[in-house]
């Protein structure tokens, strides 16, 4: 999984990958402390964390889960050590996401507790969780009659109303009526986020990804073309002069427990 994370010498987002694990699975990984002199300590220790952050105005942070254990009792430390450590029976229960406003992350958190006048040394590890769905019942068709009266009519049909994340979206763009001057039109994947509810719920919206369905005028027939499925909600939109967005519909993604199987690294914090 590639997530971007800021950069904290140049505060730019910077994409990153971090290893991906299903939700029943036992994370595991190691530590490796180094120093270059002799320090006391009161404790070493390793967390697994599941947090939910939100951004912006009265921004929160929510802890849904944590797992810990010690690995060093007190003492002194004058050489460099690794430890390995695994939490094997622990679920997690939701799937990571990494949005505008919105984070659901799980990550590893090393810790090297010092006495009450100096602070701890914190190091932080993110790591992808992928919970395998699937939807209940059959998947229900998407079609979708839009345009402007007695000037453009367009007919848009999709087979289904869910993908997995590796399929190819398919569907078919029928143009019934076209009496206005069409200079484009384009299928853009969309992906929103809608925290709280009522008024005062926030909205993002970001166009993931555009494809270009056509260049120029139509003629009465119909288009049937495909995009790479990588995102949660597509979106259409048609251009003429001035041109009016159509209507968006919701599709849903479904994640396949062989999507899950895949090999990865492990953790590692130095």
């Amino acid at each position: 999984m590639i997530i971007k994370t800021r950069d904290p010498s140049t505060g730019e987002l910077q994409p990153s990958k971090i290893p991906v694990y299903k939700g029943d699975e036992k994370i595991s990984g190691k530590i490796e402390v180094r120093s270059r002199r002799k320090f006391d300590h009161i404790g070493i220790k390793v967390e697994l964390v599941g947090m939910i952050e939100v951004s912006g105005d009265g921004a929160q942070s929510s802890t849904f889960m944590s797992n810990g254990l010690d690995l060093e009792p007190p003492g002194t430390k004058n050489d460099d050590q690794v430890y390995n450590f695994a939490f094997a029976i622990f679920q997690k229960p939701y799937e990571s996401y990494y949005g505008a406003s919105v984070k659901l992350r799980y990550f590893i958190r090393a810790t090297i507790q010092q006495s009450k006048y100096k602070s701890s040394v914190v190091k932080e590890q993110d790591v992808g969780v992928m919970v395998p769905t699937l939807l209940e019942g059959p998947a229900v068709p998407i079609n979708l009659d839009v345009g402007i009266d007695d000037y453009l009519s367009i007919k848009i049909d999709f087979p289904r109303n869910s993908f997995d994340l590796k399929e190819v979206v398919e569907g078919k763009i029928s143009f019934q009526l076209v009496k206005l001057l069409v200079k484009k039109m384009d299928l853009i994947l969309v992906r929103k986020e809608i925290i709280g509810t009522g008024e005062k719920a926030l909205v993002h919206s970001e166009d993931l990804f555009t494809f270009e369905i056509m260049d120029g005028c139509p003629i009465k027939g119909w288009l049937n073309r495909r995009g790479d499925s990588r995102a949660t909600v597509p979106g259409g939109r048609a251009g003429t002069d001035p041109h009016p967005p159509l209507p968006q519909q919701q599709v849903q993604r479904q994640v396949l427990p062989e999507y899950c199987n895949h090999r990865r690294n492990e953790p590692q914090i130095l």
